[in-house]
């Protein structure tokens, strides 16, 4: 191939790149964080009237949440405003936030934390089970009552949770018998099943359910091999 060949075909190569890489800007400049938490496949909670008793949940973690962390917190609204309006100011108020943080364009969003904020906040309550599930990972059974299930796999488990290596990762107040004996062994299955079971069925608005999910992947669940 001649020089001039190579060049106008390099040329070409590169406007292409640049072409889709335009495109691929254009197009995330307009999504928005409605568009994406769809993507994600997360669902959102409806405004109507009939949701707001889920909104009330949504709210109580809010205001806790908020307290601790600014990260998570909508400007300067701390989810206690009270008046004698029906339904409450706060309720109000929190729907409207999540009304504006989701048509919000991702392009405006260069953190992620009001992506971040719309995920907790605007959509339907999710367990950390169910949200593991959807990013790839198999929940061991819990079942206290069956021995059987994944016994090998609970076994592994406890055997990391005591690895001192593993110390950064572990269920803090999870404490399993160092003893060896088959009771032992029974009781420490028990033990990581139910708190595995209390960690799977808190909800995405939960306080530190990032932690708690992170803390689920590893010690309560697999992830899923690919297919």
């Amino acid at each position: 191939m001649n020089p001039v060949a190579r060049i106008l075909i390099g040329g070409s190569a590169i406007s292409g790149i640049v072409g889709g890489s335009m495109f691929l800007n254009k197009y995330l400049s307009n999504e928005d964080i409605e568009s994406k938490l769809k993507a994600n496949k997360y669902e959102l909670l409806g405004q109507e009237e009939a949701n707001n008793s889920v909104w009330e949940g949504i709210l109580a973690s809010y205001k806790i949440v908020a307290t601790k962390n600014s990260k998570y917190k909508f400007d300067d609204f701390l989810g206690t405003e009270t008046d004698a309006s029906n339904p409450p100011k706060a309720l109000s108020t929190l729907k409207q936030k999540c009304k504006e943080v989701l048509k919000k364009k991702l392009s405006e969003d260069e953190d992620s934390e009001s992506y971040e904020k719309a995920k907790r906040w605007c959509t339907t309550p999710i367990s950390i089970s169910k949200l593991s599930e959807k990013e790839g990972y198999v929940a061991l059974k819990d079942d206290v009552l069956d021995t059987k299930t994944d016994k090998d796999a609970w076994i592994q488990k406890i055997k990391d949770h005591k690895d001192p290596k593993n110390k950064d990762t572990i269920i803090s107040d999870l404490v399993l018998s160092t003893e060896k004996d088959s009771s032992k062994i029974e009781e420490n299955i028990k033990l990581i099943k139910n708190k595995c079971k209390t960690i799977g069925e808190s909800k995405n608005h939960s306080d530190d359910w990032e932690g708690s999910l992170k803390k689920f992947k590893i010690w309560c669940s697999n992830k899923k091999d690919k297919e």
